[in-house]
């Protein structure tokens, strides 16, 4: 923040737990075991940032079919356990930027079963596709991030900017 022209503060949590940035700002902020992790933008050229971070191999095979939509799971259940439980990882920590990157602009709840994730092949990005009705906000309902795997951690990225010489306004109206 300091980089960016603001004062150091506390950012405060709502009662959703979602952070309250200060009035200019977009960002994101996760935690796993032993790691901390914050992103945060202005909003002149960012309109929305989802960041999330996993141990890898952390998603145990009795929460699969509760994060991962049927189609997700026949697609990697066929590899050995230690793979699985790191693909599984992976589909959860990109489901969870994308609720993210979303909620500051839909106030949205999303549940895993409505985010269908595809991981691309080198595991360095995902698409994510909402599969829940999006009543008034076409631009939240897919997404394409990126993921790294750093120091046993699984960090996914979601971050959109606003296009070359478009205002906020006028993405808004």
């Amino acid at each position: 923040m300091r980089q960016l022209g603001w004062c150091e503060c506390a950012i405060p949590a709502r009662e959703d737990r979602s952070p309250t940035w200060p009035e200019g700002l977009v960002g994101s902020i996760s935690h796993s075991a032993g790691f901390c992790v914050a992103v945060v933008a202005t909003n002149r050229h960012w309109d929305s940032i989802g960041i999330d971070i996993e141990s890898d191999q952390r998603v145990e095979p009795d929460l699969w079919p509760s994060i991962c939509l049927p189609e997700e799971l026949q697609q990697i259940t066929h590899e050995d356990v230690l793979t699985t439980k790191s693909r599984v990882t992976r589909l959860f920590s990109a489901k969870e930027a994308f609720f993210k990157w979303q909620y500051p602009d839909t106030l949205r709840m999303l549940d895993f079963q409505d985010v269908e994730v595809r991981l691309n092949a080198d595991g360095s990005s995902f698409e994510a596709l909402c599969l829940r009705e999006h009543r008034d906000d076409s631009r939240r309902c897919n997404a394409t991030g990126q993921q790294f795997l750093l120091e046993g951690q699984i960090l996914s990225l979601v971050v959109t900017e606003y296009p070359k010489n478009a205002s906020k306004a006028a993405l808004v109206s």
